[in-house]
C-alpha cells in the first residue's frame, strides 16, 4: 500500500487504518458505508466525508468488481498522527497537501499474507508525473481522474468533503494508451556539488547473472563492479566503467557472477560528469551472495526456488 496504511508501515506517510480494515473490524456504521456491484449501474455521484474526520457521512465506498475483487475507495486528510518528518523512501518530497484527496485501491481476496492483496490504483496524472525514486502518488486530488476495472472517477470537488463521479468507461477510454511517467529533466549543469542521494541493488537472476536498479538524484555518472571479498586485490568479476548518465532508475544487467558467497556488490555515483565531484558508494553483498552448492554440484538459490523463498 506504498506506506498508505500503519498496518503495512508505520514509516509510511500514513499512519491509520484502511477502510477495509475498519469495515471487517466492524468500526463502521451502516451509514458510512456505501456498497455496490458495477453490474448494478452505468453512473454513480458519491461524496465522502474523511475517514479520519469527525463529520458524517459516507466514508467507505466498496465496489465489487468481480467474485473476489473489490475497490475500496476512501476519503484521506492529513493528520497529525502522520509522518511529518518524510525521511523513509515511502516519503520522498511529499508535501501535506499529497495526504489530501481520494485513495482508490482494490482488494483481491484470493491473496494472502505477505501477498498484495491491496494494490493501490493511481490518477492518470500521477502516473504521467517523474518519480525520481520510482513511488508514485496514490492520493488523487480534484480535477484528476483514475481509470480502472472498466471504470473511470473523476475528483469533482475536494474540501471538507470530497465529491466523486464514477462511470463506465468509453471503449474509446478502454483502448487508449495508459499513461507513462515523464522523463528525467536533463541537468542544467555538470557537476550538481552535492552528495548524490541514491538506493537500490543486485538480485540474482541466474548462477550467472543479476539485475541491479538504483534510484536517486544529484549523481551525473556512476560505476557498478561486482568484487570477490575474498581476494580484494583481484580484478572485478564485473566493471560497468565510468557511464554517464542521470535518469532513473539505473538498469544495470550484471554478467560473469560465480556461485561464491564472497561477492560484493560495489556501487559508486558522482555529483559530475565522468566520475568527477562528490560521490555516494554503497557496498553490499547479500543479494549476490545467497547461493548454496548441493551435493550434485549445482548452484541453488531463491531465483531457482521461486516464491517458496527456500535455501
Amino acid at each position: 500500500m506504498s506506506g498508505l496504511d500503519i498496518m503495512f508501515s508505520q514509516d509510511g506517510p500514513s499512519r491509520t487504518l484502511s477502510g477495509w480494515w475498519r469495515f471487517l473490524a466492524n468500526w463502521l456504521e451502516p451509514t458510512q458505508l456505501f456498497c455496490d456491484d458495477v453490474n448494478n449501474f452505468e453512473e454513480l455521484n458519491i461524496s465522502l466525508a474523511p475517514i479520519d474526520g469527525t463529520a458524517k457521512g459516507v466514508k467507505v465506498a466498496i465496489l465489487r468488481i468481480s467474485p473476489t475483487k473489490v475497490l475500496v475507495i476512501e476519503s484521506r486528510r492529513y493528520t497529525r498522527f502522520d509522518n511529518e518528518l518524510r525521511q523513509s523512501l515511502f516519503q520522498r518530497d511529499l508535501v501535506k497537501e499529497d495526504w489530501n484527496g481520494i485513495l482508490i485501491y482494490e482488494y483481491d481476496a484470493t491473496s494472502g499474507h505477505l501477498t498484495d492483496f491491496f494494490k493501490p490504483v493511481a490518477s492518470n496524472t500521477a502516473l504521467s508525473e517523474y518519480n525520481w525514486d520510482g513511488v508514485t502518488r496514490y492520493i488523487s486530488k480534484e480535477s484528476e481522474v483514475v481509470e480502472h476495472a472498466g471504470l473511470r472517477f473523476s475528483v469533482t470537488k475536494s474540501g471538507n468533503f470530497d465529491a466523486l463521479n464514477i462511470r463506465k468507461s468509453t471503449s474509446s477510454e478502454l483502448s487508449a494508451p495508459r499513461p507513462t511517467p515523464s522523463p528525467a529533466p536533463s541537468p542544467t549543469t555538470n557537476d550538481f556539488n552535492v552528495e548524490p542521494f541514491v538506493f537500490g541493488g543486485a538480485v540474482r537472476e541466474s548462477e550467472t547473472t543479476a539485475l541491479s536498479t538504483w534510484y536517486g538524484r544529484f549523481f551525473r555518472s556512476y560505476r557498478i563492479q561486482v568484487v570477490n571479498s575474498s581476494s580484494p586485490n583481484s580484478a572485478p568479476l564485473f566493471d560497468t566503467g565510468i557511464v554517464n548518465d542521470y535518469r532513473t532508475p539505473i538498469l544495470v544487467n550484471i554478467t560473469k557472477l560465480t556461485c561464491s558467497r564472497d561477492l560484493t556488490e560495489v556501487a559508486v555515483f558522482y555529483s559530475g560528469l565522468d566520475g568527477k565531484g562528490k560521490s555516494t558508494r554503497i557496498e553490499q553483498s547479500s543479494a549476490l551472495s545467497a547461493v548454496n552448492i548441493g551435493g550434485d554440484g549445482k548452484c541453488t538459490g531463491y531465483w531457482t526456488n521461486g516464491a517458496q523463498g527456500k535455501d
